[in-house]
């Protein structure tokens, strides 16, 4: 029939239902800032429109999602200050140790600071022996009785570890 293909020449397609149909999604745009946070979006056009009662174009034709979210100042590293000298032996064949402080907090995304780079720990053998001291026990002192008569009381002795730099004659010391 002449007058039906006519009809299809003008872009009549029949009395069907036609649904919307959206064009692929264009490349996004250039984010609108550098850092600190912006925005990218990309869009997609109609292809064609809904007719005949189908179905119409109820999916987005924008979409906008957050880009380049570091802040805009440059990442920092956690900066220590120097060393401060090493500590005295502990005892003979001990250990020794330095510390150091924070001069500036890291920034940013920059690496942070842990506390087990503050200090350093050393293995040592020096004996300094104007520096050693003997650990001794020292006598007992007697503290006060809980009740002031009867035999149901509770009396306090008391004893402190005591350092000397010499070991007196007939006792046993521990160096520290």
């Amino acid at each position: 029939n002449s007058g039906e293909a006519a009809l299809l020449e003008c872009g009549f397609e029949g009395h069907e239902p036609v649904d919307c149909a959206l064009n692929d999604w264009e490349d996004w745009s250039t984010c609108t800032a550098s850092c600190d946070g912006g925005q990218k979006t990309r869009e997609r056009k109609i292809q064609r429109l809904p007719r005949n009662g189908g179905r119409s174009c109820s999916d987005p034709l924008k979409e906008i999602h957050p880009c380049n979210t570091d802040p805009c100042e440059a990442p920092q590293d956690c900066e220590w200050g120097p060393w401060q000298a090493w500590g005295d032996c502990t005892r003979c064949d001990g250990e020794r140790m330095r510390t150091r402080m924070i001069v500036s907090r890291s920034v940013g995304r920059g690496k942070e600071c842990t506390e087990g780079d503050a200090k350093e720990i050393e293995k040592c053998d020096e004996c300094i022996p104007e520096k050693l001291l003997y650990c001794l026990w020292g006598d007992w002192s007697h503290g006060e009785c809980s009740v002031t008569c009867g035999t149901n009381g509770w009396e306090t002795k008391i004893r402190k570890l005591e350092g000397h730099k010499v070991v007196p004659t007939g006792r046993e010391a521990e160096v520290v």
